[in-house]
């Protein structure tokens, strides 16, 4: 592996003529760059609760994956042997210097700043080389410095940094590689810590992220640049990201962003999401003032208070399927309020919440009144049945309810129960063969066998489609997770 060097450039910079370049196109963030905004975000707004996640992130990972583990020891391999080219990091220096740093307001994306970013990162992966500083004649050429990239990108800022990684495995990784920053300095980490500096610095307050996938040998890397900026300490911008939370961990993740979301302050700002999910909106004051997003035919109002400092907005959306489907099934129902199916179908969709415009959402309340007194209870049996794992009796409840609703989605509802019902089974069977067997040898071969089944389990976990029954997933986790081996 190459030698990993993060390096460092702050650019101080007073007002002087520069030579622009011909005009580029500017893109919006990839979702690889606004996922490694998330994380830098998180981090500046909560440094001693970053510093925990990525402890715990190591604690567990750094001896199952050999790209962490390099990382921690500081070797890479070369000519077939495994060579130190750093001090092994201190990780309880890294977290107490890290717990130290005081919280900042959040950063948003900046068009002309990843349109500088874009291009150096571009630059690295062209010529195999991590640096700041570009030379003319090379290949994709942008800029000599960060600051001359930055101005013929027509950004305004007179004070702007920059952080590059050429050989990054994902964004992850590029976050630990600028927030450890590891080096050869003190503790396993550069002197100065300089890209920690950056990503901490209070005031910034736009940022664009230049993330470039290309193949390196025969890994998939991704060159990685970080340009930070401020144009004046009064502008005031709101930013986060809209998203589809699809594995429902709380937090944004790559394919999950939604675009094409409109938002809007009470000032008169506007602006969209873009593809990625993320959006940068700028206020025209400090004022206190409300911020309304549109999706469809849903809506999520904020109020925010005076300040200067940029505040962070994020709004997770339910899948543009699950909208148009309830829209499409009341307006089906206004022509036949009396279809069984329709309202039972209704009913089904409304357990995952009302998501609609208000007005549709009284109408829905108001069509599914009757047949919720018959279906809440069968639901209510479901998951009694369950939780205690009582498989004949659901079974049985599975073939009523097939046999009654034939024509409705209870029949999507019952396949994925089977489902669950199948996986149960596997553990019951599993936890028997535990409890009855002391051979070691027999043990290890079960131990493989649960892992193949929560491997099975995760999979089938991101397939579904009924997402109220998943805590009944979740809990079928634990259990075979704590299974005594």
């Amino acid at each position: 592996m190459k030698r990993l060097s993060l390096l460092l450039l702050i650019y101080f910079v007073f007002l002087f003529k520069v030579i622009l370049s011909e005009d580029k196109e500017i893109i919006g963030p990839t979702p690889s760059a606004t996922l490694l905004l998330e994380y830098t975000n998180r981090f500046r707004m909560n440094p001693k609760a970053e510093a925990q996640i990525i402890m715990t992130f190591l604690k567990n990972y750094r001896g199952k994956n050999i790209e962490y583990l390099a990382m921690w020891n500081g070797t890479a391999k070369g000519g077939g042997l495994i060579r130190t080219f750093r001090p092994r990091i201190d990780f309880k220096i890294f977290k107490e210097e890290v717990e130290k740093i005081p919280s900042s307001q959040p950063l948003v994306f900046n068009l002309q700043l990843i349109q500088s970013a874009n291009s150096h990162s571009k630059y690295m992966q062209s010529n195999d080389i991590q640096t700041h500083s570009e030379i003319k004649n090379k290949k994709h050429f942008s800029g000599i410095s960060p600051f001359h990239r930055t101005r013929i990108a027509k950004y305004p800022g007179r004070f702007v940094g920059e952080n590059a990684f050429l050989h990054g495995k994902n964004p992850w990784y590029c976050h630990l590689g600028f927030l450890i920053d590891w080096g050869p300095g003190p503790g396993g980490m550069q002197p100065g810590r300089g890209h920690r500096v950056n990503l901490a610095r209070s005031i910034f307050k736009e940022i664009g992220i230049g993330t470039i996938k290309y193949k390196w040998r025969r890994f998939d890397e991704i060159s990685t640049t970080q340009n930070f900026g401020i144009v004046s300490v009064k502008d005031r911008f709101v930013g986060g990201v809209i998203y589809n939370d699809k594995n429902k961990n709380n937090f944004y993740d790559i394919g999950e962003g939604v675009g094409d979301v409109s938002i809007m302050a009470s000032d008169g700002s506007t602006c969209k999401s873009w593809a990625s999910g993320a959006f940068t909106l700028k206020l025209k004051s400090a004022k206190g003032m409300t911020i309304t997003a549109t999706y469809l035919e849903i809506k999520k109002e904020t109020k925010i208070s005076s300040g200067n400092n940029n505040i962070k907005l994020d709004w997770i959306v339910p899948s543009k399927e699950r909208i148009l489907y309830l829209s499409e099934k009341l307006n089906v129902l206004e022509k036949e309020p009396t279809s069984k199916d329709l309202l039972t179908n209704l009913y089904i969709a409304s357990r995952s919440g009302l998501i609609l415009k208000e007005e549709s959402n009284n109408k829905i309340k108001s069509h599914i009144k009757e047949i919720k007194i018959t279906l809440e209870p069968i639901f209510l049996e479901l998951h009694q049945l369950i939780k205690k794992q009582e498989l004949k009796s659901l079974n049985l409840l599975l073939l009523k309810i097939k046999r009654k609703f034939i024509k409705s989605d209870f029949v999507f509802i019952g396949k994925e129960i089977n489902l669950l019902k199948s996986s149960i089974k596997r553990f019951l069977d599993l936890e028997n063969r535990v409890l009855k067997t002391s051979n070691a040898r027999s043990l290890q071969r079960l131990r493989l066998q649960s892992k193949k089944t929560l491997k099975k389990i995760h999979k089938i976990k991101q397939t579904l489609f009924y997402k109220e029954f998943l805590p009944h997933w979740d809990n079928l986790i634990k259990e075979i997770k704590s299974l005594p081996f």
